[in-house]
């Protein structure tokens, strides 16, 4: 492409130098829209796993166990009415899962 341009000298200088500047700065600006997109996703993704909510799970010794579940379930129990929390499950092998809004 080309570009013709009527005016001044100093006013066509301007304007070259303008027009190296926008040209220069293109793979530039290219990066930062490419990685604002990517952010954007990112952040889509979190939002969307964060509304479908989190699942925790970590082991504790099995012979632990009982003290996690408390009393007729009294530790589970206390936990799941902490506000966030809509779900926790323990297994035989120590795997306590708690999943949370």
């Amino acid at each position: 492409k080309q570009l013709v341009a009527l005016g001044a000298p100093r006013s066509l200088e301007t304007v070259e130098t303008l027009i190296n500047m926008h040209y220069g700065r293109l793979p530039q600006l290219a990066k930062m829209s490419s990685w604002a997109n990517n952010l954007q996703h990112q952040v889509s993704d979190y939002n969307e796993t964060l509304s479908k909510g989190i699942q925790v799970s970590f082991k504790v010794d099995q012979d632990l166990l009982g003290m996690v579940i408390g009393s007729k379930g009294a530790n589970i129990k206390r936990a799941q009415a902490l506000q966030g929390v809509s779900r926790i499950d323990t297994r035989k092998d120590g795997t306590v899962v708690v999943w949370a809004e």
